[in-house]
């Protein structure tokens, strides 16, 4: 059983049914067949960028289905040379690399995935149904419990291996309480980000189509970001993002506002068409990482991973990389001989370490913002100060700005900022002021 029908869920069963498993992928919503939002995605309707770690591993996962994608209307946008980033000390180099993100629309890439992953026979849908319970026997799954929405009918379902992939509104630690399951606490932070979203027609003037915008927040003077993605059809998404005490734009008077609040006016530049729709806002809530690597007790035949396992502040745009992560390790695990005895443990560890660098960047990172809230990390301030001094040096020195890019980008890790060549250009670069 796999639980949930969106990124994380479908390519979690189109993995458990390539080991030579029959799946159900149980879905809370009615399963669109367009790509189309939907209510069990809440954060559809806003822009989406799947880094270039997450292009990698959704290729490596379904070969093939980038093509598939930018056929059906994606483009493939290259970082920084695509993607125009103001950080605080000034626009970030452009240049040609080899780091593809995806830009287009939530519901296209679901949609496209959904196609690819429901063509196996080994898989199929029940949607329209909510997951009311786990049945766990002496420390193993035996079944869940389900109620399909409509009626009301409440049934039983045999279940010796579930992957919970439901998304940040998972109840699996109520469920783990419930069957009598304690473990290590989730780690939590805040920053109080809210965003709202406009959808724009492709530009009356001659514009490069695929470029990106990246206005940045600049804390803890500049609380407000936006963002610009194209996507199919030449469609634009532009979002407005804000921190305490500042707060999205709900109308369509408070987002013209907001723009003026923005760093540069680039956003408004490209904005030379009115809007196709309403302003539509989120609020995503505190980041959780629910630390299950850390429990001593486990289910035998219970998987967590996606938003289920961690959510991130989604300035950062890490979310849908890291569930990709999460499936590439799913699938070693599963190709272990070791998996159905004793192998879930490391799986829960594997999956921690998919999340470790992208929760170090953005727990670290959401520091800087004055109203954060939740598990404070050490010596935020030291690596603050760090980070800044390097990429004040990648401003002019393009080794450095490629390798910043890259673990941006969740292609290289945290650490490797002690590598040789970062101490290199550290010793021999000059560093910008912010401004």
């Amino acid at each position: 059983m796999v639980i949930g029908a969106s990124l994380a869920g479908s390519l979690a069963a189109a993995t458990v049914a390539a080991a030579g498993h029959d799946v159900v992928l149980i879905e809370r919503d009615q399963v669109p067949t367009t790509a189309q939002p939907r209510p069990g995605i809440p954060h559809g309707r806003f822009p989406h960028l799947l880094l270039p770690a997450g292009v990698r591993g959704l290729e490596a996962l379904l070969p093939g289905i980038i093509e598939e994608l930018v056929d059906a209307g994606a483009l493939l946008v290259s970082i920084p040379q695509d993607v125009r980033i103001l950080t605080p000390f000034g626009w970030f180099p452009s240049f040609p690399s080899d780091l593809h993100a995806l830009a287009c629309s939530r519901s296209l890439l679901d949609h496209q995935v959904r196609i690819r992953v429901l063509r196996d026979h080994h898989i199929t849908v029940q949607d329209r149904t909510t997951v009311t319970g786990l049945g766990i026997t002496a420390g193993r799954m035996r079944d869940i419990r389900v109620q399909q929405r409509g009626t009301g009918t409440a049934t039983t379902l045999p279940a010796t291996l579930v992957v919970d992939a439901s998304g940040r509104r998972s109840h699996t630690p109520e469920w783990l309480a419930q069957a009598g399951y304690r473990g290590h606490a989730s780690q939590r932070i805040d920053a109080g980000v809210s965003y709202a979203v406009r959808t724009y027609p492709p530009p009356t003037e001659r514009r490069t189509p695929r470029q990106v915008l990246n206005l940045q927040a600049a804390p803890p003077a500049d609380l407000v970001f936006g963002i610009l993605i194209p996507t199919e059809d030449g469609i634009r998404q532009a979002g407005i993002g804000a921190m305490p005490p500042h707060t999205a734009p709900r109308t369509a008077d408070e987002f013209t506002r907001a723009m003026s609040l923005l760093r540069h006016s680039a956003l408004a530049e490209a904005l030379d068409v009115a809007p196709t729709g309403p302003v539509r806002t989120f609020h995503p809530g505190a980041s959780r990482w629910h630390r299950y690597d850390r429990w001593h007790r486990w289910p035998n035949g219970l998987i967590v991973l996606g938003d289920a396992l961690c959510t991130f502040n989604p300035i950062y745009g890490q979310g849908m990389s890291v569930a990709i992560s999460q499936v590439l390790a799913l699938r070693r695990a599963l190709s272990a001989t070791t998996f159905s005895t004793g192998g879930h443990r490391s799986l829960r560890r594997d999956l921690a370490r998919t999340v470790r660098p992208a929760w170090t960047l953005s727990s670290t990172e959401d520091w800087r913002f004055p109203h954060t809230s939740g598990q404070f990390r050490p010596f935020s301030k030291l690596i603050h100060r760090a980070l800044d001094h390097l990429l004040s040096i990648a401003m002019t020195d393009q080794v450095l700005a490629h390798h910043l890019a890259e673990i941006f980008a969740l292609t290289r890790p945290p650490t490797s900022l002690a590598s040789r060549d970062v101490l290199r250009a550290v010793a021999t670069g000059r560093a910008c002021s912010a401004g």
